[in-house]
């Protein structure tokens, strides 16, 4: 299908004001990590679980591609897309389309699972280009999309799903923010900071619940599959892939 262009402007005052005072999320505890893998992915950047739950989608930040894996890390699928400074990934549990971001150019990208482009939406921010769009998820509850903005400022932004903004929330309990996945169990969100080297839970509205001491470098995506209590992290450095239980 030929992708047609939205244009999405979002200016901050504009819309629904952001929260300047979320709640800060207890003392960091500690995960245990239970394994971890080698990655045939350079430059990791962005996880998440496929809508069986059975593996894992990842972007690379250097080849721009699109990869399916196994949960120990094996690639299983390239998809024939090749973006721009890739930075996120997620899956629509209901229709398997795939959404991902492209950080610099401000972009949401929809995709089938062979790597047509089927739309793409871009979000006018200002700030840093390469302190952008930096991860994207899916909620199952709502049917809407939560995407990230990674600092100055960290943005927690909602979309519904034809890609209108609904609300938009200031998040200042971590330095930046790196990943984001959706928890259909507990209906809340996961999201990790690389330079704070934290993985966060908080409620759609962006408030801090319980936040995890990682101990590991460049923290770049976050998978959670609630059902096997298994986390899943990316590091861009080291490209491994991280399992850890969860709490």
């Amino acid at each position: 299908m030929k992708p047609f262009f939205s244009s999405l402007l979002l200016f901050l005052s504009f819309f629904h004001s952001c929260e300047k005072d979320s709640v800060t999320p207890n003392s960091p505890k500690n995960l245990k990590l239970i394994a971890n893998y080698d990655l045939a992915v350079p430059e990791p950047s962005g996880l998440a679980l496929d809508r069986n739950g059975n593996h894992l989608w990842t972007v690379s930040d250097r080849t721009n591609k699109v990869y399916k894996m196994t949960s120990t890390g094996d690639v299983i699928k390239i998809l024939s897309y090749v973006g721009s400074d890739l930075e996120g990934i997620t899956q629509n549990p209901f229709d398997a389309g795939l959404w991902i971001v492209e950080e610099s150019a401000r972009a949401i990208i929809h995709l089938d699972t062979t790597g047509n482009e089927i739309e793409r939406f871009k979000i006018t921010l200002t700030g840093q280009y390469n302190s952008g769009l930096e991860g994207i998820t899916h909620s199952t509850k709502n049917d809407h999309l939560y995407v990230i903005n990674e600092k100055f400022p960290c943005l927690l932004i909602e979309l519904d799903k034809t890609c209108h903004i609904q609300r938009q929330f200031e998040l200042n309990f971590v330095d930046d923010i790196s990943g984001i996945c959706y928890d259909n169990q507990k209906d809340l969100l996961w999201v990790v900071s690389d330079q704070s080297e934290l993985a966060v839970t908080c409620d759609l509205a962006g408030n801090g619940l319980e936040s995890y001491l990682l101990g590991l470098p460049q923290a770049e995506g976050i998978a959670v599959d609630a059902i096997n209590n298994l986390i899943y992290i990316v590091s861009d450095s080291t490209e491994q892939l991280y399992v850890f239980s969860c709490p």
